[in-house]
């Protein structure tokens, strides 16, 4: 079987390539970025490239339409928002072609709308933090007033769908009434309408896996206790826990009713104030600490794929609890952050680490029985292009650093195309 992993650099990219590279398929791998560190895997038998997504929808269903003709993959799987935002609305022209491994359209128009899950979630009695949906720019900067802060500012959508170029829309937390309005401006210009959310304390715990219309077919719990970005993104550190320890019952209410196909990832935080579960999103797509559930016996790859095929594997919810693991680019950032970048963060995160916490992460990371995203002996190469990239990042933050005064923070412009790339998920 051929399969075609669009989306290369995205950070779950090496864990699907290796996944799908160990099961005995040839996989191809293509992406915006030629530097993608999933390239480099040894079970990649081709490497391509494609237009972003999030820059020109058009041309990157054009794309596939002729690599579809020329490679003839039997399934192309989508890793990100952007490609499958771009190729919902163009599913018909490879029917009979290929197995695109896409979400049921209905089920994305919702998941992929977060004031839709919002009203989703409300409706199946699925708390979440209470939450504010500004019609326009004056009643935004009305609210804004009257907040209790912090609170969370978040984009609709992780990119614009109307077929316009965008990049990723990182959400960003607000501490005063002149931030929220700036942060509610900054987003409402890349998706319109950005939401506000109450900053609920607490950690976020996960419950993932794939889903065959709205039936787990395999399922992943875990507790985050750090993440990158630090104004809200992927876990950095986490641990596998007990079903019971995770609100599993909410998760599979809200797929169930969306007949949910597919890989999947829906996020939750428990509230520190009452210790009740509140749900944050549904990521309808592989997530970015895809690996540490491959790590612990959840085949979610191998699964996605055969789910597109039109199989249905045989449900097998068993995984490997208490197991630690960390992201190295991840503790790194976390570090960089610290070091010369807290007053950018300082108004983006909720909390900045402390620099001591972030130095023994780095160090705790390299235990033996710490998993590690990154590194793997059999495929070393994804990971030295990961530990590459984010040491040429940590020679530019300490660049910008000296030039603009320690902890300036100051991040320079970039294009659209460079921040798609080093933001998607």
């Amino acid at each position: 079987m051929k399969v075609l992993v669009l989306d290369a650099e995205a950070k779950a990219a090496p864990a699907v390539v290796r996944a799908l590279g160990a099961a005995g398929w040839q996989v191809l791998a293509a992406g915006a970025d030629p530097r993608a560190p999933a390239r480099r895997s040894r079970y990649v038998s081709a490497r391509l490239s494609h237009p972003h997504p999030g820059l020109d929808a058009t041309a990157f269903a054009a794309w596939l339409d002729g690599a579809v003709d020329r490679h003839r993959p039997d399934c192309v799987l989508p890793l990100t928002d952007c490609s499958i935002l771009a190729l919902h609305p163009r599913r018909a022209r490879f029917a009979g072609r290929t197995a695109l491994a896409l979400p049921p359209a209905d089920a994305i128009d919702v998941a992929f709308d977060k004031a839709s899950v919002v009203s989703l979630a409300a409706s199946l009695g699925v708390e979440v933090p209470q939450t504010w949906r500004p019609a326009g720019p004056a009643e935004a900067a009305e609210l804004s007033r009257r907040l209790a802060y912090p609170v969370y500012v978040k984009a609709r959508r992780s990119y614009r769908a109307d077929g316009q170029p965008s990049h990723y829309a990182r959400g960003r937390f607000a501490h005063g009434p002149a931030d929220c309005r700036a942060a509610w401006a900054a987003l409402h210009d890349v998706v319109p309408l950005p939401l506000i959310q109450e900053a609920v304390p607490g950690p976020v715990v996960s419950v993932c896996g794939t889903w065959d219309d709205g039936r787990p077919v395999c399922q992943f719990c875990y507790v985050a206790r750090s993440a990158w970005p630090l104004s809200g993104g992927q876990s950095v550190w986490r641990e596998s826990v007990r079903p019971g320890q995770a609100p599993v019952a909410d998760a599979e209410r809200l797929l169930e009713s969306l007949r949910w196909t597919g890989p999947a990832h829906v996020q939750f935080i428990r509230d520190e104030r009452d210790r009740r579960f509140k749900l944050l999103e549904i990521n309808g797509r592989f997530w970015g600490s895809l690996d540490a559930a491959h790590s612990c016996g959840v085949p979610v790859a191998v699964t996605a794929v055969q789910l597109a095929m039109g199989l249905h594997p045989r449900p097998d919810l068993r995984y490997r609890t208490g197991v630690r693991s960390r992201c190295i680019e991840g503790d790194l950032k976390r570090l960089f952050a610290a070091l010369f970048q807290d007053r950018f963060w300082s108004r983006q995160a909720l909390h900045v680490p402390r620099l001591r916490q972030c130095l023994l992460d780095v160090s705790l990371g390299f235990a033996p029985t710490v998993h590690q995203d990154d590194w793997h002996h059999d495929d070393p190469l994804p990971g030295v292009a990961v530990m590459s990239r984010a040491l040429a990042r940590a020679i530019g933050f300490y660049g910008r650093a000296r030039g603009s005064g320690a902890g300036a923070g100051r991040v320079p412009e970039r294009s659209a195309l460079e921040q798609a790339a080093s933001l998607a998920p």
